[in-house]
């Protein structure tokens, strides 16, 4: 997993994007993350922070950590992220026991997202638990970490379900100015 990399995987996109963003300089801005992982001698270069800045509020718990020790817990975010959406597939969509385990196993996009530390599954499960409890709280959520959750809101749309995707704009819009 990512601690076995070394170097803090695609974590650490996120992991300096976020203390870059707590000293007050801009997150997007790929000069300073790169400085600040040479700084902590984790590595040279960090990819570009893509993602809407109430992501950063998310994962304000890991200024204070370590890119290893943070990189681990996030592991272990992922690793539950895993089973809760395992137990939604199931309990929402009647998925037999076997078709998740040959899932969990086989599908590499799972193994892959847990290995360098993406937030694909944090991200998928607040977007399922959005959708199956058809709360546009969590589908907001899920786009303000992630931009591509927002197309969710297109079949509620089409429905005409105006108060639903109205809440997710609201939402979105709160978390965007609270961070």
């Amino acid at each position: 997993h990512v601690r076995a990399l070394g170097h803090g995987g695609d974590f650490a996109t996120y992991y300096y994007a976020t203390r870059v963003a707590w000293q007050g300089e801009d997150p997007y801005e790929t000069s300073l993350l790169e400085r600040a992982a040479r700084a902590d001698g984790t590595r040279r270069h960090v990819h570009p922070f893509l993602y809407p800045p109430p992501f950063l509020g998310a994962m304000a718990w890991a200024v204070p950590l370590s890119l290893a020790t943070a990189s681990e817990v996030f592991f272990w975010v992922n690793q539950a992220s895993v089973l809760v959406l395992l137990w939604a597939f199931r309990r929402w969509f009647a998925a037999e026991v076997a078709i998740l385990a040959l899932l969990l196993t086989t599908y590499s996009p799972v193994v892959d997202s847990v290995r360098v530390g993406q937030a694909n599954l944090p991200v998928l499960l607040l977007a399922i638990l959005g959708l199956c409890r058809n709360r546009a709280e969590g589908v907001a959520a899920a786009a303000m970490a992630k931009l591509s959750p927002v197309l969710y809101l297109v079949p509620w749309l089409a429905r005409g379900a105006w108060r639903r995707a109205g809440i997710a704009l609201v939402t979105a819009l709160a978390l965007s100015l609270a961070v």
